[in-house]
């Protein structure tokens, strides 16, 4: 059972928890602080008859930096599993069956600095750094929930308003939908900055993880989860990224499903306060039939 308890930053009064209209409205309360509070109560609940349960919980801190430090390192080290509950997508009562995958990275320029009066005495980077950054988004005219993605989400240049900027940089965030894709779109990149001589810095890639639903382990899962819900759970193709790529470098198949709630990341994210204890229901009834060790 995998929660990660770091979220991203928010104004003080985002982690006072409030209750209005059956939701539980916080920073972290879907993302995913909520899954810590389930794995944590079904341990409590167990307490009693504990050693005759084989499961683990596995709290790290560093999810939304790529959890390098966390997911990764633990399971370096050794720690495995037959399955993981990692309940950081699947909105809304459905189970990620895979999720795009990223390359993060920064596009860096350098130039030659000059008096602002006289900028053909320079090599203004910030230009560069635009013409490569224009080039490379008219490969994204149309971008909606099954294509390719691209943003710049961070840029700065230049330290004076009178001087020609001799470096400049913006980081970027591609969203691929296969490998094929990604291949293409990293061979096009990097053309585009060699000609227009901005380097590229890779900060980090995440390769496009699957959930074989059919998984005897994700199959058992399942089921129980239509005998809590009442209804068989959705499918869905995730647009973020999460730990469970982590666990597929294992071939440990992961299962990511979520009740009701939304706004993740910010100011007004929330939990349906019922489907929270329904998810808890689920989490332990599937450890009481998955996780039970047979003598």
């Amino acid at each position: 059972l995998q929660a990660h308890i770091d979220v991203v930053a928010a104004p003080d009064q985002c982690f006072k928890v409030l209750e209005e209209d059956g939701k539980l409205i916080g920073r972290g309360a879907y993302d995913m602080k909520f899954a810590a509070a389930v794995f944590i109560k079904v341990a409590m609940e167990l307490a009693s008859d504990l050693a005759k349960y084989d499961f683990g919980i596995i709290l790290t801190s560093d999810e939304e930096i790529g959890g390098v430090n966390g997911v990764k390192a633990l399971l370096d080290d050794g720690y495995r599993a037959e399955v993981c509950i990692l309940p950081d997508a699947g909105d809304n009562w459905h189970i990620e069956t895979s999720h795009k995958g990223s390359w993060l990275g920064r596009l860096v320029a350098t130039g030659k600095n000059a008096h602002g009066s006289r900028p053909w005495e320079g090599e203004n980077a910030i230009n560069r750094l635009v013409d490569a950054i224009c080039e490379i988004k008219a490969m994204f005219e149309e971008q909606h929930l099954d294509s390719d993605t691209f943003g710049i989400n961070q840029i700065e240049g230049g330290t004076a308003i009178n001087q020609v900027a001799d470096h400049a940089e913006a980081t970027f965030d591609l969203r691929f939908i296969n490998q094929d894709s990604y291949d293409n779109l990293h061979q096009r990149i990097t053309s585009i900055a060699r000609e227009n001589a901005v380097d590229i810095e890779t900060i980090r890639e995440i390769s496009i993880c699957e959930t074989d639903t059919k998984n005897p382990l994700v199959a058992s899962f399942l089921s129980v989860a239509e005998e809590v819900h009442g209804k068989p759970l959705g499918e869905i193709r995730s647009l973020g990224t999460s730990d469970a790529y982590h666990f597929a470098e294992y071939s440990i198949p992961t299962i990511l499903s979520r009740p009701l709630g939304g706004s993740a990341h910010a100011d007004d994210e929330w939990i349906d306060a019922a489907g929270l204890e329904e998810y808890c229901q689920l989490i332990k009834s599937y450890v009481v039939k998955e996780a039970k060790i047979i003598n």
